[in-house]
């Protein structure tokens, strides 16, 4: 799991973006519950089936309307019960991975804008000017260069990390309507 980074800048560079309700091992176990629930329905479903087979040689026809014969039928429906719980856990073994990978982006971009962001500060140190401005703007060409989630609020990315360097303008970082809504 990749940790959040404990930076100084990392509660503004992170603010609304930072999944902090999930996690990828949460959905990781999540979905290993859901693969072990759908091996139990198989294994019922088999051995069911079984059991039902080993009742001995009757006219299908018979069989099938009888009380036996829809007892039987009902392991249908769990086999695809687990089927469906095979998708659920693959559906969530792939959130998992993907917001691993975003918290890794989110946590490289962090990583770089702190070390950009000391890198101004030695240099506003060594000139003898105060280095707030200079922050500020980083921060703030982080924040435009940011992709927007469908809320309009920033989302962090790779691409993100290119664009920043490129970017000329500032603008202030996303207001309070953003926060917990991305």
């Amino acid at each position: 799991m990749i940790d959040r980074p404990d930076t100084p800048h990392a509660d503004v560079l992170l603010e609304g973006i930072w999944e902090d309700e999930v996690t990828p091992d949460d959905l990781a176990s999540r979905a290993l519950s859901a693969a072990q629930a759908s091996s139990y329905a198989f294994r019922v479903a088999s051995e069911g089936t079984t059991a039902t087979a080993e009742l001995g040689e009757v006219d299908v026809v018979d069989f099938l309307e009888s009380e036996t014969g829809r007892w039987a039928q009902s392991f249908i429906g769990i086999v695809r019960v687990g089927e469906s719980l095979v998708h659920v856990s693959h559906a969530l073994g792939e959130l998992a991975r993907s917001l691993q990978q975003v918290n890794l982006e989110q946590s490289e971009i962090v990583y770089q804008v702190e070390a950009e962001i000391e890198a101004a500060q030695r240099q506003s140190e060594q000139a003898g000017v105060d280095p707030s401005e200079r922050i500020a703007y980083l921060i703030a060409v982080l924040a435009l260069a940011s992709p927007r989630s469908p809320t309009g609020c920033p989302l962090l990315s790779r691409t993100s990390r290119r664009r920043r360097r490129s970017a000329s303008s500032v603008v202030s970082w996303p207001s309070d309507e953003c926060r917990g809504r991305a």
